[in-house]
Parts: C-alpha cells; structure tokens; sequence
C-alpha cells in the first residue's frame, strides 16, 4: 500500500492525523477520524501480523481505500482551510503538484494504468523485477496488436502462442490474421510472454538478445515481450522484407 498509493494521498493522510491531534479529543470530529483510522489500519495490521495468505495481493484489502481517501481529502481540506494564508498558498500548491504525479501517470501510460508504482518504489522501473507489475496481463494485447499489424503488412498468417494461454488465446483470436496455438504443440511463430513471475524469469526474459518487441511503460519496464516461436524462420523473410525493424531482434 505504501509503494502503489499516490503519495499525494500517504500526505494528505498524514495531514489528517495532524489535524485530529489538534482538535478535542472529545469532539466528534475527533471519533469520526479515528473510527475511519481503524477502518483502515485494523485488516492492515491484523493480515501482517497474522501472517494470512494473500492470494494475489492487495486485491484482498481494497476496501480499506476509500476511508484512507476520505481521510487524505479531510487533511488536505484542512490545511486549505487554515487561517494561514501562507499555508494555505503552500497547501495548494502541493496538492496540485501531488494530483498531477498520478494524472500524468494514468494518461502517459494508457492502457496499462495498473501498473503505477509511486516514487517511493521508483515507478515501474524501479519496481521492475522486484513486484508483479502487468500481473493480469492487460499488455497481452498491445502484443497481440502487434503482430496482427506485421502479418498484415507481410500477408502472412502468424500462429502466436505465449503465456498465460488463455489471455494471448483471448486476445489473439480477437484479429483475423492471427491463429493462436498452444505451446506444447510446437506450431506457432511467435511467442508472447507477459514478464511475471520469479524474479530470474523475468530479468532473463526481457534481457533475452531476440525479443522482437516489447510492451513498454512510459518510462521505458517492459509489461510483455515478443520472442521467435519454433516455427518463426518459416516466416522471417517474409517479416523482414515488410517490416526490416523485425529484423533487428533487440533487447527491451
């Protein structure tokens, strides 16, 4: 919750908390804020020290956003509420810088919002290798996007395959010029791989010298790459000649 919450939003709670210890312990906006603190804190707390199983993350303890939220918009609230009119010009200023980190995020990095890491954990790049980053999937199908793109320009029908199966076959069989087939089957040209998973997966994959091409966030970390299939020298000429960057197997 602390590397994958705008930190505009870690602030303005931590404002709120300043303000509640300011005002009557007794009065009721006082009880309002701390029942909303342990609406938040206690499945936190209570996961982490029970040590329960989390299976993929998060997801689990969504619910105790939107009192986090509530609580942010009150520190925020009050500090634009200060008698202070330095405070205040100060208080504006930071909260329009700190909902603009997050909006810039959202818009340069469409249609894989999901993966937003905030500075404390570096961004996505930072969090590279070390969290699950595009965990569902979602990039699958710019991949797949991709190679509906280079056979069309080719006229040649690609056979895909990758993992996980069932999002690339989704996905796939979205483009008539796609076929998708399982990988055991050893028949498709192109394998997508969304990097997730163990970590020396991950870095081997996207370090791999004949990725085609990679999924990439604004900032550069790679979501899922495109690698040769067992079948792709059938159609690497063909690949070649109407696209020559295909040819060039790089890196992310």
């Amino acid at each position: 919750m602390l590397i994958s919450t705008p930190p505009v939003v870690l602030a303005g709670a931590l404002l709120s908390l300043l303000l509640a210890a300011r005002r009557s312990p007794a009065g009721p906006l006082a009880w309002r804020a701390r029942a909303l603190w342990g609406v938040t804190l206690f499945p936190v707390t209570h996961v982490v020290l029970s040590g329960a199983t989390l299976y993929d993350g998060v997801r689990h303890l969504l619910f105790t956003y939107p009192p986090l939220v509530v609580l942010a918009a009150a520190g925020w609230r009050g500090s634009l509420e200060s008698s202070s009119r330095k405070l205040k010009t100060v208080a504006a200023l930071a909260l329009g810088l700190g909902l603009l980190e997050p909006a810039l995020f959202q818009w340069r990095n469409h249609p894989n919002q999901a993966v937003y890491f905030n500075t404390f954990a570096g961004g996505p790049r930072g969090a590279f290798g070390r969290y699950e980053l595009d965990y569902w999937g979602n990039s699958v199908l710019q991949a797949a996007q991709w190679a509906d793109r280079e056979a069309r320009a080719s006229g040649v029908r690609l056979v895909v395959s990758g993992a996980p199966h069932h999002v690339v076959r989704d996905d796939v069989r979205r483009f008539g010029s796609l076929d998708y087939a399982r990988e055991e089957l050893g028949a498709h040209h192109l394998t997508v791989v969304v990097l997730r998973g163990p970590r020396q997966d991950v870095l081997d994959m996207a370090r791999r010298g004949d990725v085609l091409h990679a999924v990439t966030t604004a900032d550069g970390t790679p979501l899922t790459v495109v690698v040769p299939g067992p079948r792709y020298a059938e159609v690497e000429d063909a690949l070649r000649r109407a696209s020559p960057a295909v040819s060039r197997l790089e890196s992310p």
